[in-house]
């Protein structure tokens, strides 16, 4: 079991869905408290190496690049394939209590059709590049609201469809309680 710091972390996400040229993206942004800065580490997650990280989703295995990933062909008979992968926002924070940040963050996919699914994601830091060790499924269009960490519980709270609601705008909260084990995203009942 990874042991996270038992300290706690709260992590407000303010969500947009943004309509770009047809293509449906999702931007996701974390908001937090100045702090101070620190030093120069060599082997601190870059940015970089997350937005260009190694990315494992039931679609298959992508890179992304600049912190997206996108195909869109037709194939011999004419059928178009395409995929959306993009990192809609992230925050560095020490999640396998190593005492090196690692990253939290969300991905959104889209394979074609009206559906963006996003998910929240963990990447850890091994020796500052950013591995993709698991990611938990939110919903279509649902997305996270904010975040509460204690120690290795997660406190997801999300914007999730009530009862009748059209699938463009969720409204309702609700609350997932996750946890981390053994670099894996578990729901907590």
């Amino acid at each position: 079991m990874s042991r996270i710091p038992g300290k706690l972390i709260l992590i407000s996400v303010l969500q947009v869905l943004v309509f770009s040229s047809g293509d449906s993206q999702t931007s996701l942004s974390f908001l937090f408290p100045q702090g101070k800065s620190e030093a120069y580490d060599s082997s601190a997650l870059s940015d970089d190496s997350l937005t260009n990280a190694l990315i494992k989703i039931p679609s298959g295995v992508f890179r992304l690049e600049g912190g997206k990933y996108c195909v869109d062909t037709l194939d011999s008979e004419g059928w178009r394939h395409y995929l959306f992968v993009g990192l809609t926002g992230f925050i560095k924070v020490d999640l396998d209590g190593d005492g090196s940040k690692d990253a939290m963050g969300s991905l959104s996919v889209n394979t074609g059709g009206s559906g963006i699914f996003n998910s929240l994601d963990i990447f850890l830091n091994r020796g500052g590049s950013a591995f993709h060790m698991d990611s938990y499924l939110i919903g279509d269009r649902e997305g996270i609201d904010s975040v509460c960490i204690i120690g290795s519980i997660l406190d997801v709270f999300l914007k999730v469809h009530g009862p009748n609601e059209p699938m463009c705008c969720p409204t309702m909260t609700e609350l997932r309680r996750l946890q981390i084990v053994d670099d894996k995203i578990i729901a907590v009942h």
